[in-house]
């Protein structure tokens, strides 16, 4: 069966949001990293991944906050995604289609 532009392009997002997943889920881990240093007149904590940001400062809530977001919508959004666009796919066109379209993730899952 012939497919679609958007059959490819579904795959091909879903592809590349599948192998980027779990650096994307460390880079925004890292934003809640925060690293203790003493400058001789007292400790500070600083954000690992940009020093200018101070961990217990307002501007560290605003990174952390973002990161939370982030988190939920890509943490949860990307393992959903896949299966939600499957559910879809077969709506509209049937297991058959869904299957080939979604070859790539179930392959090598069998029915139980």
């Amino acid at each position: 069966p012939r497919h679609t532009t958007g059959h490819i392009l579904a795959v091909c997002f879903s592809v590349v949001f599948f192998y980027q997943y779990p650096r994307l889920t460390e880079e925004i881990a890292e934003l809640h990293r925060c690293e203790e240093y003493d400058f001789g007149y007292g400790t500070r904590r600083l954000l690992a991944e940009d020093y200018s940001v101070d961990c217990d400062g307002p501007e560290y809530w605003a990174v952390a906050t973002a990161g939370r977001v982030f988190m939920l919508v890509y943490g949860l959004g990307i393992p959903l995604s896949a299966p939600t666009l499957g559910l879809v796919i077969r709506k509209v066109a049937g297991e058959e289609r869904e299957l080939a379209i979604m070859h790539f993730i179930m392959n090598g899952y069998k029915r139980n």
